[in-house]
């Protein structure tokens, strides 16, 4: 019973707390009855921190390896600029992935690896590398900072993890394994981190030609091709020079974010500018990064800038599915003025005051840009969203308000023209409606 709750807990079937709760129940139901050890610990704790109290009750098949430590330069204190060397304790890569595919059974079947490498060398410039013969497994570094504590006790941590491209377990929290963590308010940026970075490059070029650093084989060959983060991690981790908040603000092309931009990100067109400025690797090693004290993640074997993959979360989850579907669908079809007369700008300049309108009467998180610069991130999203689902609805219903900008112009040209609303003739208004309502 006690293994059925450990792998309960390790494929997310289960919470810790409910399988605590569940074992005091057995504990309470069996009346001196004889039960498993390991069993009885676990009833007998008082359930105030659940976390701890399982892993004291059940033993975890873990092979403990202490991991090694990389002399890096941090602050000495939070508010202080005198800098001092520290040990940070990193766990290798090589030492990570030797250990589920060795001790753990791990295994990557040769038919996935085939169609993954297949997809690869048909769509990713970087495949084109003969080095990737088709035998490596696709491993992912992934960094991000995250705040803990509540109140005015909260600090934040930046982490570097592990994952493998081509296993994908019940509970994702069991894919990602931490390389090394460091507190933000101590860290001096890429000053801090290269030395970290540099000893996880070695791991892994290692692990390239299938073995450790001390040349002992690994019996399998590894190679990156994704690097994941959010914008901050990536303009820390490579010093960007384009970034969210300077004018070219894309390290794949020359979109601009200008009034008087040649390629302007606003752009949305099926054929737009910027497209054909997609820089090439040469270009965004010269031009796109900082040339001094460069992250070593440069150096990893068969590298290319194409593995630098945006956030999903933010840029698709949070933005696309919202603003193209959304927002854009109300601009380019009049909801917020005439698209045929106003600037792209104008339109989002109204747009965003209607949503201020919108979040005083709800009172709810209001933004400090406009339109297509609103940010979106978790709680902020839901807000957007929320905003998009009244204008959709507002819009199936062709109704207006003296107060919001929404519709007034297409309210005014029913009444004065006998023009329908938009959403007579064009289908992809109920799925977007649906879909920004619920």
């Amino acid at each position: 019973m006690v293994y059925d709750m450990i792998d309960n807990v390790a494929a997310a079937a289960s919470s810790i707390g409910r399988e605590m709760r569940s074992a005091k129940s057995c504990v309470s139901d069996a009346a001196g009855a004889v039960l498993p050890a390991p069993l009885v610990k676990m009833g007998s704790f008082c359930g105030k921190n659940n976390a701890r109290d399982f892993a004291r009750s059940v033993r975890y098949r873990v092979v403990w390896q202490a991991p090694d430590y990389v002399e890096t330069i941090v602050k000495k204190k939070a508010d202080s600029e005198e800098e001092v060397r520290v040990k940070i304790p990193v766990l290798l890569p090589h030492r990570i992935l030797a250990y589920v595919f060795d001790e753990l059974g791990l295994h990557i079947s040769t038919d996935a690896l085939s169609k993954y490498w297949k997809h690869c060398k048909r769509y990713c410039p970087w495949a084109s590398d003969p080095s990737f013969d088709g035998t490596h497994i696709p491993v992912t570094l992934y960094g991000d900072t995250a705040r803990y504590g509540q109140g005015y006790d909260q600090s934040k941590v930046t982490g570097c993890f592990l994952s493998l491209v081509l296993w994908r377990p019940k509970s994702t929290r069991m894919s990602q394994w931490l390389l090394w963590s460091l507190e933000t308010e101590l860290s001096l940026g890429w000053k801090s981190h290269n030395p970290l970075y540099l000893a996880v490059v070695q791991s892994l070029n290692a692990a390239f030609d299938g073995l450790t650093p001390d040349n002992r084989p690994l019996g399998r060959k590894f190679a990156v091709t994704q690097i994941k983060g959010d914008w901050e991690y990536h303009y820390q981790t490579w010093r960007l020079k384009r970034w969210w908040k300077t004018r070219w603000c894309c390290w794949r092309c020359d979109a601009e974010n200008h009034h008087q931009a040649r390629h302007p990100i606003t752009d949305f067109s099926d054929d737009p500018s910027w497209e054909q400025t997609q820089l090439s690797h040469n270009r965004f090693v010269i031009e796109g990064i900082g040339q001094n004290h460069v992250c070593p993640l440069l150096g990893l074997r068969g590298f290319h800038f194409a593995m630098i993959c945006h956030c999903s979360l933010h840029n698709v989850n949070l933005g696309l599915a919202q603003d193209a579907n959304g927002s854009m669908f109300l601009v380019e079809n009049g909801y917020f003025g005439d698209p045929s007369a106003n600037s792209l700008h104008k339109l989002l300049v109204v747009a965003f005051r209607d949503f201020k309108t919108f979040q005083r009467q709800k009172g709810v998180w209001k933004p400090e840009k406009h339109g297509a610069h609103m940010a979106h991130k978790g709680y902020n999203g839901r807000i957007i969203a929320m905003w998009l689902g009244d204008c959709m609805e507002r819009a199936s219903y062709h109704r207006t308000t003296n107060d919001r900008d929404f519709g007034q112009w297409l309210h005014e040209r029913h009444q004065n023209e006998g023009k329908p609303w938009p959403d007579d003739d064009d289908i992809r208004f109920a799925p977007i409606c649906a879909a920004m309502i619920l």
